[in-house]
């Protein structure tokens, strides 16, 4: 009999860690899911773009809310995008090191410092 051939699995060897050049590539996070592999993306440039998912990682990586991705935006349109793929646990931690991600952490303080709570009565 033939042996299967095993999905889902890692291969061991790990890639190198692709560096954002805020030219024509940033660092993003998912700020909502449309469908149809697009995304709301929020770029380390502070701009919004919606990102689709290129065709090899559809079937290959799961993307949700707040992952950390790496996008590269579109030629003609500034507001629009693809993911290029999305980092690993690892590999973010190795970004909060080199402090590339420091813009996410920045816009997370400004929100929590925003939120006002009413008083009860």
């Amino acid at each position: 009999m033939a042996q299967r051939k095993s999905k889902g699995k890692r291969s061991m060897v790990e890639r190198s860690i692709e560096f954002a050049d805020e030219i024509d590539s940033f660092y993003g996070i998912i700020q909502k899911e449309y469908g149809g592999c697009s995304f709301l993306v929020y770029c380390s440039d502070k701009i919004e773009r919606r990102c689709t998912l290129r065709g090899k990682l559809q079937k290959k990586v799961w993307i949700g809310v707040s992952d950390i991705v790496y996008v590269t935006k579109k030629e003609d349109n500034d507001r629009q995008g693809y993911i290029e793929f999305k980092y690993t646990q690892d590999e973010i931690k190795v970004l909060k090191e080199h402090n590339f991600l420091k813009v996410f952490e920045e816009e997370e303080s400004k929100q929590q410092a925003d939120i006002d709570f009413e008083e009860v009565k």
